[in-house]
């Protein structure tokens, strides 16, 4: 699979709006990098970048990402990836089970699939190594990563 650096600035350059959804539990610092990442990216102002925060039941959110109709969903969660916290790394969808994906109400791969046939859009996910602590300040170098990742930088 290849690489976040090789994968997301294709997809920016092939996109005519990229939705990044944010999921997790925000009342649990480990599992809100994702939600803290993607509110973070969403004050970048970056142009073809809409932001949504989903929490623990993005199936609720459907419609919005319907009405937003994006040529490419990337949803960012925490994820046990066995990598250093901080991590980001994509996560193919076949491997999901792999994963550690407990505070949602359904699984990640039904997700991807359901937005994948029902709105027609690209669907990646992007699974964050939680780190220690509360993760403030690594969500802001992780949305940084993430924007940079994508093909930008800041607003233009």
């Amino acid at each position: 699979m290849p690489s976040l650096e090789e994968q997301l600035p294709a997809m920016r350059k092939d996109s005519s709006l990229i939705l990044l959804l944010g999921i997790g539990d925000e009342s649990n610092p480990a599992d809100s990098i994702g939600i803290e990442a993607v509110k973070n990216i969403g004050k970048m102002k970056l142009p073809k970048i809409e932001t949504l925060l989903a929490g623990t039941a993005p199936e609720n959110f459907t419609g919005k990402i319907r009405k937003l109709n994006p040529s490419h969903l990337i949803i960012v969660d925490a994820a046990e990836i066995a990598e250093k916290p901080g991590s980001i790394k994509i996560i193919d969808k076949g491997k999901i089970r792999g994963c550690n994906f407990s505070t949602h109400s359904i699984s990640a791969s039904f997700l991807m699939d359901y937005v994948e046939k029902s709105i027609g859009c690209k669907v990646v996910l992007i699974g964050i190594q939680p780190p220690q602590g509360n993760g403030a300040k690594e969500a802001g170098e992780i949305a940084k990563r993430l924007a940079k990742a994508i093909g930008n930088t800041g607003p233009e």
